[in-house]
């Protein structure tokens, strides 16, 4: 009978692992510090939708650790703050093919969706993604029909945006 149980409750185990593994994204946290004394009470945290923390992490010493969480679909914030010389402190969060979805460093805030579903964000676009929760920089404008102009004292405005294929960009400079 303990057999049984014991077989049984190893492949309930597996069965549990298989469907938690099906519904969540795997992801590995490469956390570095550039002193190499780790991150001095700076932590890395994701927030669920109900201001939950889901996951949190830290590098406890040297200069370079990993972690990884398997998230759940849904939206989450990211956090990295809490510490002391917090210029020191960056991480990429890449998934399983080593491919980098979000880095930072401290402090840092933002947030990330899965599924990751690319697009144009900006509702001003032609091909504005109102499914979208990471804007790719795909978005595309009809050209302008009239004469404008722009100050550009807070930035480059309304009607001109930076071509995310180009390598040339343009920046704000006073004097």
């Amino acid at each position: 009978m303990k057999k049984l149980s014991l077989l049984l409750s190893i492949l309930f185990s597996i069965i549990s692992l298989n469907i938690y593994s099906q519904s969540c994204t795997p992801l590995i946290l490469n956390m570095y510090d550039s002193y190499g004394d780790g991150w001095n009470g700076n932590d890395f945290s994701l927030i669920d939708s109900s201001g939950a923390i889901y996951f949190s992490t830290t590098l406890n010493s040297g200069s370079f650790g990993t972690d990884s969480v398997c998230l759940p679909d849904g939206c989450y914030t990211v956090d990295c703050s809490g510490g002391s010389w917090q210029y020191e402190v960056s991480w990429d969060l890449i998934d399983t093919n080593g491919v980098v979805i979000l880095s930072g460093g401290a402090p840092y805030s933002g947030y990330i969706c899965f599924p990751t579903l690319l697009g144009c964000m900006n509702p001003l676009a032609n091909n504005y993604d109102s499914t979208a929760n990471i804007d790719d920089g795909s978005c595309i404008y009809d050209c302008i029909e009239v004469d404008t102009s722009e100050s550009f004292e807070s930035g480059q405005g309304i009607t001109w945006m930076l071509d995310p294929n180009n390598t040339i960009d343009w920046t704000n400079n006073s004097g």
